[in-house]
């Protein structure tokens, strides 16, 4: 929960809204300037869910709100962003997504028809559906996007979820299909697109579990690390939950609100659990390699080997090439 709060206060920035657009789906081109990014008023999206049980007063329905929801500006007109972050895989992601976009212009819609209610400007056919042929709605852009560690395994589009047994491959066309936009962070290739300090979120979490990967991007970033805003900070912690971020957290409880942190000390010692674990590691399996040889050699009666190999660290090695240790 803690974490979930974090990536929304940390997303819901213009300036990240507009990179993230401008990086991913316009390919580095500064499309959308963070002054056209503006809220969009509530977030709330009414979703009938009804979670069955034994008792019927236990049913109920489920209110579920936008991650982010902001109006991105263009010329005289606009369309609605809305943001959806996963930190895990919901395989029925594309059904929400395209609820979420319903929804919004179900909303729009019933604006319009409060207007025309005020109004009591339509007849016939417009005055029945309370909605004019020249009322048109704002687009809407859902977008999906997924901070787990693993790959997306689940539908994309609404006909990767459906059961297509014994259905004809030409009558797909009857059925409507619905993409959902998912952005990946794991497979985002050139963070070179961004200019926001999400170039730093999405460079980390490529990085965390790779000391190699995480070395490269301490080294690249080193600068950028030393003075790392409040929120970005918060949600690097939550996400990578490290022991070393989280005792950084700590000492960083008492400071006001914007307050920048230095990381660079707590990714060094990253590295050098890192390292230590490797050594561990190391260790231990050159353990388990002796002890193979020696319970081999007793249990063949070659005792004098035994003994030789002990001193002998040569000899010793020749033994676990010979019996392919």
């Amino acid at each position: 929960m803690k974490q979930d709060i974090n990536e929304k206060y940390y997303l819901n920035d213009r300036y990240r809204s507009a990179d993230l657009l401008n990086g991913y789906f316009f390919h580095g081109i500064q499309c959308i300037a963070p002054e056209d990014v503006k809220e969009a008023g509530t977030q709330l999206v009414y979703v009938s869910e009804i979670h069955s049980s034994d008792s019927a007063k236990d049913d109920m329905t489920v209110i579920r709100g936008h991650d982010l929801l902001h109006k991105i500006i263009h010329g005289a007109n606009y369309f609605i962003f809305s943001l959806e972050d996963q930190n895990y895989l919901d395989p029925s992601m594309v059904l929400r997504s395209l609820e979420y976009t319903v929804r919004e212009y179900m909303k729009q819609r019933h604006e319009i028809q409060k207007m025309h209610d005020r109004k009591k400007d339509l007849k016939s056919d417009e005055y029945l559906s309370r909605f004019s042929v020249e009322d048109l709605l704002k687009p809407v852009a859902v977008v999906v996007i997924f901070f787990g560690d693993g790959e997306w395994k689940g539908a994309r589009t609404l006909h990767e979820l459906l059961d297509w047994t014994d259905i004809p491959e030409e009558w797909k066309e009857l059925f409507m299909d619905y993409r959902m936009h998912l952005i990946e962070v794991q497979k985002i290739e050139n963070l070179e697109l961004f200019h926001s300090d999400l170039k730093l979120l999405f460079g980390f979490l490529q990085s965390k579990n790779n000391k190699e990967k995480l070395k490269g991007f301490l080294n690249e970033n080193h600068d950028e690390l030393s003075e790392v805003p409040q929120d970005l900070f918060m949600v690097m912690t939550s996400m990578s939950n490290t022991r070393q971020l989280r005792e950084l957290q700590k000492e960083q409880k008492n400071q006001e609100k914007g307050w920048k942190v230095n990381m660079c000390k707590a990714f060094d010692e990253m590295l050098e659990d890192s390292r230590n674990d490797g050594l561990r590691i190391g260790i231990e399996k050159g353990e388990e390699r002796i002890n193979k040889l020696n319970f081999l050699l007793i249990t063949e009666n070659r005792l004098d080997d035994l003994k030789r190999a002990v001193q002998d660290k040569e000899f010793q090695n020749m033994l676990l090439k010979t019996y392919a240790i």
